[in-house]
């Protein structure tokens, strides 16, 4: 039985960060929504693309406008 390996949170995040850097121009940037991080709202737009996001915006004024569901990667109405 192999003993469980605990490492505090701010460590992984820095080494998984650390490893993305590594991979220079093979890795694009390009977002996908399930794989976001809570840290990375600023990646939600580029995860849907331009006129998905706004679609999704538009949905979301119609059927949340005070923003009620929030606490996610947040899609702002």
């Amino acid at each position: 039985m192999t003993p469980a390996i605990k490492a505090p949170m701010a460590q992984i995040t820095k080494a998984t960060q650390q490893a993305f850097a590594s991979f220079g121009d093979t890795y694009t940037g390009e977002a996908y929504y399930n794989f976001l991080r809570g840290d990375e709202q600023q990646r939600v737009t580029r995860a849907f693309g331009d006129a998905k996001h706004g679609r999704l915006r538009e949905i979301k004024g119609r059927f949340d406008p005070a923003n009620a569901f929030h606490l996610n990667l947040n899609i702002e109405p």
